[in-house]
């Protein structure tokens, strides 16, 4: 499904920057024909750059919240909540990984203090 959204994401940005390449296109034609003189032939292209990009950021806060709530309603955890949970795994290891060694030193001291203690019998 994401998939899906990636690619009609792609295609809309390709289609704007087309739009924005033809349009730019044209103004040159516009201005060499002399329809339109240079300064407004730049502020035109400038007014079509900064449009598509309001339109870009538009769409891109639209299809964020359109892949939040599928993920809401697909009940997936997000990229942010899965980075949390590895955090947290990670830490539990570790804290398994030092109980582990605690006992077995323990179990060592216990192992030395015995093999002191008949060492020091058998003396």
């Amino acid at each position: 499904m994401m998939d899906v959204f990636r690619k009609a994401f792609l295609a809309g940005m390709g289609a704007m920057s087309l739009s924005s390449e033809h349009a730019s296109k044209l103004v040159d034609e516009l201005v060499e024909a002399g329809e339109l003189r240079q300064k407004e032939g730049r502020d035109l292209v400038d007014e079509i750059v900064k449009k598509a990009g309001e339109v870009k950021k538009h769409v891109e806060s639209t299809i964020a919240k359109q892949m939040d709530a599928a993920h809401e309603r697909m009940n997936l955890a997000s990229l942010a909540r899965l980075k949390e949970m590895e955090g947290r795994i990670q830490e539990l290891e570790k804290k398994l990984t030092q109980a582990s060694r605690t006992p077995r030193s323990a179990k060592n001291a216990a192992a030395s203090a015995r093999r002191t203690g008949k060492k020091a019998a058998g003396k």
